[in-house]
């Protein structure tokens, strides 16, 4: 019979200013994996097929594991009104099922598998004792507390058969040790992650499990302390104990507190989402990626404050070892001994104000930061590189979207269903910047490095410049003679016109017809050199261009000789290619002094950021002059004003204003409200201009 019933909760005591948004995603997790108990006892069922006593036995155990997943469905729904368990369940097991018609254990004996179980509930009390200490909300406390004795039950009732059955089938000591030891390595794919998955992401994101067992993981090891992991420690010995065959004394089992990891997955896996995702058969726990490679570990167990582990995770490294009952065996690996030597600390810039350290450990806490922006993995690689090393433990991912205006439209989609969305946006979109403002969604945060950036680098309260990338003129040198190439836009167009014939249809740029950057790009050039830039339009106009979407195949095309010349060319696509040797003799360009053409891209914190203090951390990092430069290693073009050239860096914002003879030459696409009023007016001239239809 159960020890108790949902009903016997107190729920009218739930507090929901007690909530901490951090623990809803575990809680809806392991409500899922909990309930779908039943069909693990029918796979032990079909392993015990003979023996009445043990199939009581689980299914007792099925039943209260049901009751587990019930009571945390219900304490999520509560937490989260808008959160339905019975449809992310559902969705749970049309995309997950576990084989449960086998007629013998993968272990190779009954023994073995109860060994692995044993291996297996040693983890969940100890879990949820610590996710009960790590709330302060009084409903989920109590059904933490309920959910560790029982699971501490469930380890004392496969300890009992495991002896009854080792006593007949001799197991040998290799052999049981093997499992013992195994039973901590195995990998599991998708019980856990997949858990995490419906319970916390849309239907319409694609499942990932990476992805999806780092957030879960990144939460679930907030929840414990030293305390927790020292109390555990005992458990190497236990098990190797009871695969010994010895009894396990007082000591094996802490009472609520005696078993280890984080709620996931059951010993056995199936089919699932129509075939898509393969699945071994074995169970695993929802260890915090234990061990992803003996020889190239996935993971760092730091030490946060107050003694709160947190475990940084390569972004590549496949994550092995995770599944519900096995946090906690962070000791058998030897890591508990060694984790304060990890060291978790942050590097708190000098001149940062004396409570910068506190929301950098908050930041820890948090664990990870999800960035959107139109910028490549290349561009952010040196970025993350350098926050990692000033502030560890937190994991970054970066979303690369399509353009600008991607950035926002996703945002504000999934900040419109409560979705999980973006802390940071990274964009080069003043307009979609402005709307964002006026919308209310820019968080208002005050950079410790303002005092650093000039008016036009914070062009409005909470956003900061990344970059000011220029726009330039580049050539085939093979086509332009030496004493012809240009050194201004005015020198460009008087080339064009003496190669008329020759050029025709061998010129190119951004069509401001085809996107956002183009049209941008364009006005910026136009407001800035008036009536001299329609002039010079008209003159290249007679040559027929052809327009281009990107950056990318201009430079190819003007490398491979298809075109002659380019005219407003990202040089941050262009200036990487010159690297090549080969690539850099046969390829000119040079700025626009008489109205330089700077895309201006800006950092900011949504109001939906869920990790805020990483968010702000991130930002903070990259309108350093650290951040800066990181960022010019990484292809882009330092806007801070004291960052020069040098280390890797081709050029800054400062060195562009000496280059083209001062600031006021500079055409910034910036936060100006003229580029969205006279976008009409001017794509209808322009168009006229080049004959577009």
């Amino acid at each position: 019979m159960k020890h108790w019933r949902i009903e016997q909760v107190a729920w009218d005591r739930f507090d929901p200013t007690k909530v901490d948004p951090e623990i809803i995603p575990l809680v809806k997790a392991a409500a899922m994996v909990e309930k779908n108990g039943g069909d693990y006892a029918l796979y032990l069922g079909g392993v015990f097929h003979d023996d009445p006593d043990f199939r009581n036995a689980a299914e007792y155990w099925s039943v209260e594991e049901i009751q587990h997943g019930d009571a945390l469905g219900k304490w999520a729904m509560i937490a989260d009104p808008g959160w339905d368990f019975d449809a992310a369940f559902a969705r749970y097991r049309a995309g997950f099922r576990i084989k449960t018609d086998a007629d013998a254990s993968i272990r190779g004996s009954r023994t073995g598998e109860l060994i692995a179980r044993c291996m297996v509930e040693t983890g969940t009390s100890s879990y949820y004792t610590a996710l009960g200490e790590a709330t302060e909300e009084p409903v989920l406390r109590e059904v933490c507390r309920l959910i560790a004795a029982d699971e501490y039950r469930h380890f004392k009732l496969f300890y009992d058969h495991m002896r009854r059955y080792l006593a007949r089938e001799k197991l040998s000591f290799p052999r049981r040790l093997r499992v013992a030891a195994g039973r901590i390595g195995e990998s599991e794919d998708d019980e856990l992650a997949y858990a995490y998955h419906c319970g916390n992401e849309p239907e319409d994101l694609p499942y990932d499990h990476d992805r999806c067992i780092a957030a879960y993981m990144a939460r679930a090891m907030g929840a414990y302390r030293l305390r927790h992991i020292e109390r555990a420690s005992i458990r190497p010995t236990m098990m190797v104990r009871i695969s010994a065959g010895e009894k396990a004394g007082p000591g094996a089992g802490d009472g609520v507190g005696g078993k280890e990891a984080a709620p996931g997955a059951r010993e056995v896996s199936g089919g699932g989402a129509q075939g898509k995702r393969r699945r071994r058969r074995r169970r695993r726990a929802p260890w915090p990626c234990a061990v992803a490679s003996w020889s190239r570990p996935a993971s760092v167990v730091e030490w946060g404050p107050r003694g709160a582990p947190r475990l940084h995770c390569r972004r590549n490294a496949r994550m092995t070892g995770i599944d519900r009952r096995s946090l906690l065996a962070l000791p058998m690996l030897g890591l508990a001994g060694t984790a304060r030597a990890q060291g978790g600390a942050v590097n708190v810039p000098e001149g940062y104000p004396s409570g910068y350290r506190e929301m950098a450990q908050a930041a820890q806490r948090e664990g990870s930061l999800l960035i959107y922006s139109i910028m490549s993995a290349e561009n952010w690689r040196p970025v993350i590189q350098g926050f990692n090393a000033r502030y560890p433990g937190i994991r970054v991912e970066t979303l690369d979207l399509p353009n600008a205006r991607d950035t926002f439209e996703r945002y504000l989609a999934e900040r419109a269903t409560n979705s999980r969305t973006g802390d940071l946006m990274a964009t080069a979109d003043p307009s979609g910047w402005m709307d964002f403002q006026e919308r209310g969604e820019l968080l208002d945060y005050v950079s410790p490095e303002s005092a650093a950036w000039p008016a036009w680098g914070k062009p409005m309260p909470g956003l900061y410049t990344i970059s000011a990338d220029p726009l330039i003129l580049i050539w085939n040198n093979t086509l332009v003679p030496e004493a012809r190439r240009p050194r201004s836009f005015a020198q460009f167009v008087e080339l064009a016109k003496s190669n008329e014939r020759a050029w025709r249809h061998k010129i190119t740029s951004y069509g401001a017809h085809f996107s956002t950057f183009g049209y941008n790009g364009n006005y910026a050039f136009v407001r800035k050199a008036s009536d001299r830039a329609w002039g010079w339009f008209e003159e290249l106009a007679k040559l027929q261009p052809r327009f281009e979407r990107s950056g990318g195949p201009m430079t190819e095309k003007v490398t491979s000789g298809e075109y002659a010349f380019a005219w407003f060319v990202s040089a941050i696509t262009f200036w990487p290619r010159l690297n090549d040797p080969a690539r850099a003799r046969l390829l000119g360009w040079s700025f626009i002094p008489e109205a330089q053409p700077m895309m201006i891209r800006g950092v900011g914190i949504p109001k939906g950021a869920r990790n805020v203090n990483a968010a702000k951390l991130m930002l903070d990092y990259i309108v350093s002059a650290e951040g800066q430069r990181a960022f010019g290693k990484g292809g882009l073009t330092p806007a801070r004003p004291d960052v020069m050239p040098g280390e890797g860096i081709r050029h800054t914002y400062s060195s562009i204003v000496q280059a083209i003879g001062g600031d006021a030459n500079m055409a910034p696409v910036d936060y100006d409200p003229a580029f969205a009023r006279d976008y009409d007016s001017f794509m209808a001239r322009w168009k006229q201009t080049f004959g577009i239809r």
